[in-house]
């Protein structure tokens, strides 16, 4: 329930223009390893493999929210599992292009889970939204993960996309 609040709140806040990125000195491969070994529990518990893929070349240290990159990390990972019922999931973290001291690095979670219509992919996220008719029920949730995390991710300069097939 606490959780629920606080989706409630980020979403309001965010609506209200008074969310705030603090941004800092952050271990980003320390950031996404915990967020890979805390949800591997889960994954494992499916039978799932949760493989984490880091380049190399990826740097120590960004300056970022690392409470906001690890929400999103963490909202994302969730998903794969709650919707991956065989095979596996991949958290994979690439480095696109570096200059001087800033980077273009992309997140991708990749599962071989049920996947979304090209219909539920246009509004998979919105507020409240739940795809298909037994969502709910089936795998719990509010539907406001996805929301909060697109806009997350448009707050600190990012983009969130969606590349699915049923």
């Amino acid at each position: 329930l606490l959780g629920v609040i606080n989706d409630i709140l980020d979403i309001s806040k965010i609506e209200a223009g008074k969310f705030r990125i603090n941004y800092a000195e952050t271990d980003i491969k320390v950031l996404v390893t915990q967020a890979t070994n805390l949800l591997n529990i889960r994954a494992q518990e499916k039978n799932l493999d949760l493989l984490l893929e880091m380049d190399d070349d990826l740097p120590n240290i960004l300056i970022a929210d690392s409470l906001r990159l690890n929400q999103i990390f963490m909202n994302l990972l969730s998903n794969a599992i709650k919707f991956t019922d065989k095979g596996l999931i991949r958290f994979k973290v690439e480095v696109l292009g570096k200059k001087s001291n800033t980077a273009q690095i992309r997140f991708s979670v990749i599962d071989t889970g049920v996947g979304i219509s090209e219909i539920n992919q246009l509004k998979i996220f919105d507020k409240f939204e739940q795809i298909g008719d037994h969502s709910i029920s089936q795998h719990g949730g509010t539907g406001l993960g996805l929301s909060i995390v697109k806009k997350l991710a448009e707050l600190k300069g990012g983009v969130l996309e969606l590349q699915s097939e049923e």
